[in-house]
């Protein structure tokens, strides 16, 4: 529920993209109908390809008053640097970041901006679900997420985890805490949730605060995507705590032959030994991200 009509804050929507027009276009129509009341709300795109262009301007005007707009532009730094290209620029007192290619329910602004309501030290976070028309590897990349949030988010009030396309933070603190790692292609949003919490913050997971995301893949790109996971894997444990990171990794895999039961219950034998086969090739995709990552940093760039 929101605070009284008085009380709700004013919220700015951060969106990167590059060259997906079409994607964008697809979410801008549904913040368009979003319960979040218009007034209150703003937009900003940031076109990471550096260009702009009338094809921009011309999706942002899916967005009718008073909802206000900015598209902004960023020299292919990638997502990270976007969004904080976004955040610098917004006037809202809360700042929720969605990818281009997320689709928010209508209750999903006023979900999360009721759940943290004036506090500063909150963010939140809700979950991002695979479309049913997507394909198998998008189904798989569904899996697997939902095992990273069963385990790093299990005390929703207390998450551990929530990725930046949906994601909800007071601006304030926000900007107080750096925001996002520019160094970061991947795994940003794990840093960022990093030092929320070491700084005191608290993470509340709503499953109920929905984006519907249409990412169809095929199997060379459900690779690629995992190989730079782990290469983001590697920079993170590299600017974190070893101990502590080494320990919540291990507890993962130790947990997850339970985690494999929870997010598969009501299929038969046959889909989880497909979902076996499928976190087989994440693992070793990632895990050959985590050493081509090393080696880069070892031996310089690979060639």
């Amino acid at each position: 529920m929101l605070p009284a009509p008085q009380a709700i804050p004013s919220c700015t929507i951060v969106i990167p993209t590059c060259q997906r027009t079409p994607q964008l276009r697809a979410c801008l129509a549904a913040i368009a109908a979003s319960r979040f009341p218009p007034a209150q709300l703003e937009v900003i795109v940031v076109d990471d390809s550096g260009l702009g262009g009338p094809e921009l301007t011309s999706a942002l005007a899916l967005l009718p008053p008073p909802i206000r707009s900015q598209l902004l532009t960023s020299p292919h730094l990638g997502p990270a640097a976007a969004r904080n290209r976004g955040a610098a620029a917004a006037s809202g007192d809360l700042l929720a970041f969605l990818d281009d290619d997320c689709h928010p329910s209508p209750s999903w602004l006023p979900t999360l901006c009721g759940a943290i309501g004036p506090s500063e030290s909150l963010a939140a976070g809700g979950r991002a679900l695979t479309r049913p028309s997507s394909n198998r590897w998008s189904a798989a990349g569904q899996h697997i997420k939902d095992l990273v949030y069963t385990y790093y988010n299990a005390n929703p009030p207390h998450a551990a985890f929530l990725s930046s396309n949906n994601f909800i933070v007071p601006k304030a603190a926000f900007l107080s805490l750096g925001g996002f790692n520019q160094r970061f292609r991947t795994a940003e949003d794990r840093d960022f949730c990093r030092r929320w919490l070491a700084a005191g913050h608290q993470l509340a997971y709503l499953p109920h605060a929905l984006v519907y995301h249409d990412h169809d893949l095929t199997l060379p790109g459900f690779l690629h995507r995992y190989f730079q996971y782990g290469r983001g894997a590697f920079r993170f444990l590299r600017s974190s705590s070893p101990t502590t990171q080494t320990k919540s990794v291990r507890g993962f895999y130790a947990s997850l032959p339970q985690l494999l039961t929870a997010v598969s219950q009501s299929d038969g034998a046959p889909a989880r030994l497909v979902l076996f086969a499928e976190l087989i090739l994440w693992q070793a995709a990632n895990t050959a991200g985590f050493l081509y990552e090393a080696l880069t940093r070892t031996l310089g760039p690979l060639t």
